[in-house]
């Protein structure tokens, strides 16, 4: 029987956070979230393709842009914790269904179509759940690296709150 090393957990939410090892690999759940960021950007590269004045194509590689700031944020998240466990996994299923939200909002995003949601407010309000999510994922990593420490003015320090 093979033994298997398990790290061990921290936190009591969800599971806690478990670490990345040098063994893990890219999961299925990873795989998939990356899938919804290759459909935001293919619908990125459509609004381009209808919209391909100049104004057009700024404002569809300004979209490009705030896609590839999030997606690169989480490939460094799934590098420090692990996507598919715990807290991690329940935030970024949180985040793949917020960026689904924006995908299917980019051909509104700078101009309400008739009927339904105001486009660009759905995007907006999707896009800041991504980040949210991730900056609470992020916070919640950090302490796993770095225990009895808190960040202030950009370092870390040793201590705990009063």
């Amino acid at each position: 029987m093979v033994e298997q090393h398990r790290a061990p957990r921290r936190g009591g939410v969800l599971g806690g956070v478990r670490p990345t090892g040098e063994d893990d690999r890219t999961t299925t759940f990873e795989l998939f979230f990356d899938l919804v960021y290759v459909f935001a950007a293919t619908q990125v590269t459509g609004y381009m393709v209808h919209e391909h004045r100049g104004r057009g194509v700024v404002q569809g590689l300004l979209l490009l842009a705030l896609l590839w700031w999030t997606w690169s944020a989480y490939a460094w998240l799934g590098n420090q914790a692990r996507a598919d466990a715990g807290v991690v996994r329940a935030g970024m299923a949180v985040a793949m269904a917020a960026m689904s939200a924006v995908a299917l909002t980019v051909p509104e995003a700078w101009q309400d179509a008739p009927g339904g949601l105001d486009g660009p407010l759905v995007l907006v309000g999707a896009y800041l759940v991504v980040r949210c999510t991730h900056l609470t994922l992020d916070r919640t990593a950090r302490r796993l690296h770095h225990p009895g420490h808190r960040r202030v003015g950009g370092r870390h320090r040793r201590g705990r709150r009063h």
